[in-house]
């Protein structure tokens, strides 16, 4: 049923094994509290990335405090974006997998793997967060000048007619 793929790809969340009673435990998952999707094991995030020859799953759709959170031993990777969520002080977070950048890339049992960098941030106006804004835009700063050849480079191959202008790209 369509549904109810859909419904476990959006509320599914990865839990411990010490979270399970020993039927679901063995079965690798349960139904989730959020009373949709399920609870899984890290037994079965790594059946289903051996399954499909995948390093991650990626996923969203649930707060976490420091915008990021790996859980399965890394495998299973929580990615949330907005910071200031609800009432909370939060960070957002973002992943980069660069397959340029030799430092993210690492030979796990004859393959290569590249390894998530994460970027996390304060984005928001609110009151008393001058200081969150000002090291946010501090640190954009600091990736811009890190990265200045790089971001030439990429803005280069699209400034056509070298008068340091790109048009929007369809």
């Amino acid at each position: 049923d369509n549904d109810l793929i859909m419904e476990h790809l959006l509320w599914s969340d990865p839990k411990d094994g010490n979270d399970f009673s020993q039927p679901d435990l063995e079965k690798g998952y349960r139904r989730s509290t959020r009373g949709a999707g399920i609870h899984f094991t890290s037994k079965l995030s790594e059946q289903f990335l051996k399954n499909n020859d995948l390093d991650y799953i990626f996923r969203s759709h649930e707060h976490v405090q420091e915008g990021y959170l790996p859980t399965h031993n890394g495998n299973v990777i929580t990615i949330f974006s907005a910071s200031y969520y609800g009432k909370g002080d939060n960070k957002g977070a973002v992943i980069v997998l660069d397959r340029n950048n030799p430092e993210q890339k690492e030979e796990v049992d004859g393959r290569t793997k590249w390894i998530p960098k994460y970027f996390q941030y304060y984005a928001s106006l609110q009151p008393n967060s001058k200081d969150k804004t000002a090291n946010t835009i501090k640190q954009v700063r600091e990736l811009i000048f890190v990265n200045r050849a790089k971001l030439r480079s990429e803005f280069l191959k699209y400034d056509d007619d070298y008068n340091g202008t790109v048009t929007v790209l369809e």
